[in-house]
């Protein structure tokens, strides 16, 4: 049986499994670089990321656009704790 095999994958090298070989062909694009879905970003993340932008536009001076945001995340957090109570 052993001897099959083998005579099969010399005759037919394209049968043999080439497991550190990644091939890529039109179903199967090669990644680019930089273009890598991003992740979902939970409710509660959101949040976290427009506090920290409202750190960073107060320290650039923008403090008006900073309350705005801050309010935005605020309101979206109150929204967000009523809904588990």
């Amino acid at each position: 049986m052993s001897e099959l095999v083998k005579e099969l994958a010399e005759s037919k090298p394209y049968l043999k499994k080439e497991s550190s070989l990644t091939l890529y062909g039109p179903t199967n694009p090669p990644p680019q670089s930089g273009k890598w879905p991003k992740p979902k970003l939970t409710i509660a993340n959101q949040i976290e990321q427009m506090k920290q932008q409202s750190r960073e536009l107060t320290r650039m001076g923008r403090v008006v656009e900073a309350t705005r945001l801050y309010n935005k995340a605020w309101e979206m957090e109150q929204s967000m704790i009523k809904k588990t109570e």
